[in-house]
């Protein structure tokens, strides 16, 4: 929170309450807060308004409205995609593990996640990690067990299921159907 008439005259003109102002990845204001203890008390007032309009930058740009929708909602919904793409291969990633990492309920990110993307999170992070199994496969991986474990499945049968339910042929059938165009090519 801030105090003072600044602060509370920044706070109503970016519309920010104790509700609505959990903003994340605001690292690089970290080490200016870190750096402002090491500041000498004539100038500490000086750079910590310095800071605050940093702040208040940082949440006005992730806050903005942009076309109806809320950009922190947006940006929000981009961080997650992000931190999927960042740790696909872990198999504890979901979205209580990327609720916590982003300092969010999982029923917010969850929320924001499918207004943003109008698909449930666990449909994105499936189609993500086939389209990993896809390269991965095209790529001349053909143990199903390795590929499951490098796209973040624990269990090779899930994967066939999910992988089937996405492209109706079993993990298998795909790689006999890749083995089979390759050696087609290969006579021609």
């Amino acid at each position: 929170g801030y105090l003072g008439e600044r602060g509370v005259a920044l706070c109503d003109k970016f519309k920010l309450s104790a509700k609505n102002c959990v903003i994340a990845d605001m690292k690089e204001l970290t080490s200016l807060f870190v750096d402002s203890l090491k500041i000498p008390t004539d100038f500490s007032d000086l750079y910590c308004e310095g800071l605050l309009l940093c702040a208040f930058a940082e949440i006005a740009e992730k806050t903005a409205d942009v076309g109806g929708i809320k950009k922190k909602k947006a940006s929000t919904a981009e961080l997650i995609k992000k931190y999927v793409d960042d740790n696909l291969s872990d198999p504890s990633l979901s979205l209580e593990s990327i609720a916590k990492a982003l300092s969010y309920t999982t029923k917010h990110v969850s929320k924001v996640f499918k207004q943003a993307n109008k698909v449930s999170f666990k449909e994105y992070l499936n189609a993500v990690r086939i389209n990993n199994a896809l390269s991965l496969m095209n790529g001349g991986f053909s143990s199903i067990k390795e590929i499951a474990f490098l796209c973040g499945f624990n269990d090779a049968l899930y994967f066939s299921k999910v992988f089937k339910k996405f492209l109706s042929q079993s993990p298998r059938e795909y790689l006999a159907e890749l083995k089979k165009d390759v050696e087609e090519k290969a006579k021609r």
